[in-house]
């Protein structure tokens, strides 16, 4: 997902196999989408989406999300070309177009004490600013991936990530899991 609409407009974010979202509007080669999980908005380009009703675009995020489990993994489309699918993929979406999945996936929520056994599949995966995956990722993209893997849904971006939840007095309150912001 970029900034503006253009290829040379900062990358804000990005929509993995499986995300969901709302067209805002069209610009020649450019759409400009709202994400349903998180609510982000951005522009991609209008050569990789497929449309799904509402209905099911809410159902494969909201209701029956399955997210891959493994660094790297494929799915097998219609047309039998196999496409590669990084970890924390929505794996819920195949039935809708016809693909295959055979892969590991997560349904449930994680434990809490857990979160940092996923935070740590990400390790060595190289900075890019707005990445998710662990071929790329910042630092609130791995945040809100570790979350998402463990059923929560956090904001995309470290200042709205430190709106949400409770402010602890004293570090010694602090737990596994819990996210720390500065306030420079």
């Amino acid at each position: 997902m970029r900034k503006e609409n253009n290829h040379r407009s900062e990358l804000v974010s990005q929509l993995l196999y499986g995300d969901c979202f709302t067209i805002i509007s069209q610009k020649k080669e450019w759409i400009q989408i709202t994400t349903l999980a998180d609510e982000y908005t951005g522009w991609i380009d209008n050569k990789q989406y497929q449309t799904l009703s509402p209905e099911q675009a809410k159902d494969i995020t909201f209701t029956s999300s399955k997210f891959s489990s493994q660094l790297i993994d494929y799915i097998e489309t219609e047309n039998k070309f196999l496409s590669t699918l990084v970890l924390g993929s929505n794996v819920a979406a195949a039935s809708f177009f016809k693909h295959q999945f055979e892969g590991s996936f997560i349904s449930k929520k994680g434990a809490k004490k857990d979160l940092i056994q996923t935070a740590s599949l990400y390790l060595n995966a190289p900075y890019l600013w707005g990445g998710k995956t662990p071929l790329g990722i910042d630092c609130s993209g791995l945040t809100q991936m570790t979350y998402r893997l463990h059923g929560l849904v956090l904001p995309r971006d470290a200042a709205q990530q430190a709106q949400i939840g409770e402010t602890l007095s004293f570090i010694d309150e602090s737990e596994a899991g819990d996210l720390a912001f500065f306030d420079n």
